[in-house]
């Protein structure tokens, strides 16, 4: 869960004052419960999952938004209490209306009917936006008795009890197909809720002021592209007119008959990204990082693109923080928001990455053909010898061979399994042509040993041939990420001898012009390069800097994100786009 503030600084640094961040301790701005990409923060609790465990799932996340299927039924619940808070929901429904809703004051798991929690629920119910539903709980409004059914002592939040209070207006929703904004805010005994600027209820005297906030499967599917709380203070006037919502503002303003762009990211750990989310909140902090940063941000959170998607492995959605390593950040999010920035054509990320490969064997291109036949003899000597040890069962030569290539075939096969699914995976591109547009390859530290790095430009100039030819792309721009993990100090041995065949390779005559190699190590963080000698004993400094070893680029996120600007850049160029402003 995401705590973010907002500073506020003058002249030079206004840019950094917008920034987004997270804050270790309570403030007064907005804290996003959905991070765009996963359900951290959050548990369901679906009472027919009991005794089916392998029942799908109510809630999921598709396309950058939280989204509640309706059934199974249940509610997907926040791990967290909160109070004295303004909740801001965006909200659709994406096929049938129907029922749906949000609970404040979360507590007690399913105190009625064995299915919901002791809470005051805020209806979402296709027409009855803002009604209360009291659930074991009690709230009290003006003019109860018009809006409440049955005699005052038979208003409650138990079975039997008259439970509903009734909203202030009919016509609050907006048409069906289209955005909702509801805002809910809660201080003390106080429920106060607008729809789409309309104030829609008001309720006192509430028996609970604090607890979880949860989210309901009820019957029809649901969109939630926005969960946003911010603590507050007071209430906002009744007159106030909260959540007035343009459908333009929310809607990609992108022409349908555009094509989309797809780029390729492939590679091993380091395209995969280390640099951990943690550590990103405290540098987008600094003043000296205000520049590179602020295009990852939307006011006081982190952006949720509109614009650009990306398809790594089985992890999709809109672009966002979050799609490196597990609660990490690599060069797709600057590479991909520079792009989102530059195209008017919708952005779509294909990231093919698995840590720990080798193109001289993992990404052996087909054109390269496999090691001698004594080569592979050996290998499956010592292999075998090695399984011997361990009990494990022997291999053939046949499964020596498949070794070489795999991941390179898997590349390709998730490449084109995106782009056949593209409607499934991002009903948002659904119907739209599409265009290879390039490939960039962050790839070589495991390169550097039994003297892989000696065939490494043959290797890589099959690789870019090889991977054109297989996604009938015989032009596709190529930007090659060379090793750069030395910093500022001169690489040797292998590195070395695998940066000369990186910078090489766009000097064959055959890609001449259509590849490009861009230096990482000229990028390099020079603090945390400077401190990582230390950082055992300087710990509390080091996590201000980095987040990982020298191999994985101290995990710097000013590291990741100059690597990310530097490959869109590139990019551009080949494609013969003028340089971003």
């Amino acid at each position: 869960m995401h705590f973010k503030r907002l500073l506020t600084f003058a002249g030079i640094a206004v840019a950094f004052a917008t920034l987004c961040v997270h804050a270790a301790q309570p403030t007064e701005s907005a804290q996003s419960l959905f991070n765009g990409t996963d359900l951290r923060g959050w548990h369901a609790d679906v009472p027919e999952a009991d005794n089916k465990p392998d029942l799908r799932s109510s809630f999921i996340v598709r396309d950058g938004m939280l989204v509640s299927l309706g059934r199974p039924l249940g509610h997907l619940i926040t791990n967290d209490d909160f109070e004295n808070y303004r909740l801001d929901i965006e909200y659709r429904f994406a096929g049938e209306p129907g029922n749906c809703g949000v609970l404040v004051h979360a507590s007690t798991p399913r105190e009625l009917y064995g299915m919901f929690p002791k809470s005051i629920e805020v209806q979402m119910y296709r027409g009855n936006a803002g009604d209360f539903w009291c659930i074991g709980e009690n709230i009290a409004v003006d003019n109860m008795a018009d809006r409440r059914a049955g005699e005052p002592e038979t208003w409650g939040g138990q079975a039997n009890q008259s439970r509903r209070v009734l909203n202030l207006t009919d016509d609050s929703e907006n048409p069906i197909g289209d955005w909702n904004r509801m805002i809910i805010e809660c201080l003390d005994d106080r429920v106060r809720v607008w729809v789409n600027g309309d104030l829609v209820n008001d309720g006192f005297d509430c028996t609970a002021q604090r607890g979880r906030i949860a989210v309901q499967a009820e019957g029809a599917e649901v969109e939630f592209r926005k969960l946003n709380l911010t603590p507050i203070s007071q209430l906002s006037p009744k007159d106030a007119k909260l959540g007035v919502l343009s459908q333009d503002a929310i809607e990609p303003t992108i022409s349908q008959e555009d094509p989309v762009r797809v780029f390729i990211l492939a590679g091993q750990s380091n395209m995969e990204g280390k640099a951990q989310i943690a550590l990103l909140d405290r540098q987008i902090q600094k003043p000296e990082n205000a520049v590179l940063f602020e295009r990852f941000c939307d006011g006081d959170e982190y952006r949720v693109r509109d614009d650009v998607w990306i398809n790594y492995l089985n992890r999709r959605g809109a672009l966002t923080v979050g799609y490196g390593s597990p609660d990490r950040i690599g060069a797709e999010l600057a590479f991909g928001t520079v792009m989102g920035d530059h195209f008017n054509e919708p952005v779509l990320l294909i990231k093919t990455a698995w840590g720990g490969k080798s193109i001289q064997r993992d990404f052996r291109p087909p054109s390269a053909g496999l090691p001698s036949a004594q080569v592979l003899a050996d290998i499956l000597t010592q292999t075998n010898e090695n399984r011997a040890k361990n009990n494990q069962q022997a291999l053939t030569l046949d499964d020596i061979r498949a070794t070489y290539g795999h991941f390179y075939r898997a590349m390709i096969d998730e490449v084109r399994t995106a782009l056949e699914d593209m409607d499934e995976r991002f009903p948002s591109l659904a119907g739209r042509e599409y265009e290879l547009s390039g490939l960039v390859w962050f790839q070589g530290w495991n390169d550097q040993y039994n003297g892989a790095e000696l065939e490494y430009e043959s290797n890589l100039a099959h690789f870019i041939n090889d991977v054109r030819s297989d996604l009938d792309a015989p032009q596709l721009p190529v930007v090659i990420g060379v090793m750069g993990q030395n910093g500022s100090s001169p690489a040797t041995g292998a590195m070395l001898t695998i940066q000369q065949a990186q910078l090489a390779v766009p000097g064959h005559l055959a890609l001449d012009g259509t590849v490009r190699a861009v230096r990482t190590d000229l990028l390099v963080d020079a603090a945390a390069e400077a401190l990582y000698p230390s950082w055992k004993e300087r710990r509390d400094e080091w996590d201000q800097i980095g987040s990982d070893h020298p191999y994985h680029y101290y995990g710097s996120a000013v590291w990741f994100t100059r690597i990310g600007s530097a490959f869109a850049d590139a990019m551009l160029d080949l494609l013969g786009e003028s340089s971003r402003e």
